[in-house]
């Protein structure tokens, strides 16, 4: 298990240096990345102003788990003063819709889950382009840990900042509302 932490942070650092995000600072302003790119997905309900997105497994309690808790209070927060929904997207096409549902819904009953099948997950893949998904011999996942912000305009998603692992929650939060104005 903790050959697959220590992977996916490598796999993680290494996904950011060859998109050339990595960054020494610790602002947010600076590990945020301005992408615009249109994520359009009828896997994606168009049901919010603003959406936040993780990509992990339901099961996974050492990674994602304390992952979706970091961004249960910038959730809480922002929702304050934004149309916003969280979504966790299950990356195991093994996993039941139940099972996604209530591995998100344990951290917020607010939070909402999909479980796509293996191709639709291929093509989510190809929409965030940073999302790295690599199924382990175990069995176990090797991904990615960013927090994706995603603005809607004119019926569609558009990608407007991706978090890194292990931002400051506060420091996400300012980010955030800096960037929406409010």
């Amino acid at each position: 298990m903790k050959k697959n932490i220590i992977l996916s942070l490598i796999m993680g650092v290494l996904l950011l240096i060859s998109n050339g995000y990595a960054k020494t600072s610790s602002n947010p302003d600076k590990l945020a990345v301005d992408k615009l790119d249109i994520i359009d997905s009828d896997l994606i309900k168009k049901d919010s102003e603003y959406k936040l997105v993780f990509f992990g497994y339901a099961g996974c309690y050492h990674f994602c788990d304390p992952k979706l808790r970091q961004i249960d209070p910038i959730y809480k927060e922002i929702k304050k003063s934004l149309d916003v929904k969280m979504l966790f997207v299950d990356i195991s096409a093994d996993t039941t819709h139940k099972a996604a549902q209530h591995f998100a819904k344990d951290v917020n009953s607010e939070f909402e889950s999909i479980s796509p099948d293996s191709e639709s997950i291929k093509v989510l893949q190809k929409k965030f382009q940073d999302v790295y998904i690599r199924k382990m011999p175990d069995g176990e996942y090797v991904h990615s840990g960013f927090l994706y912000l995603l603005k809607k305009q004119k019926n569609k998603y558009y990608l407007l900042k991706i978090y890194p692992e292990f931002v400051n929650s506060t420091a996400v939060i300012a980010n955030i509302r800096k960037i929406v104005g409010k």
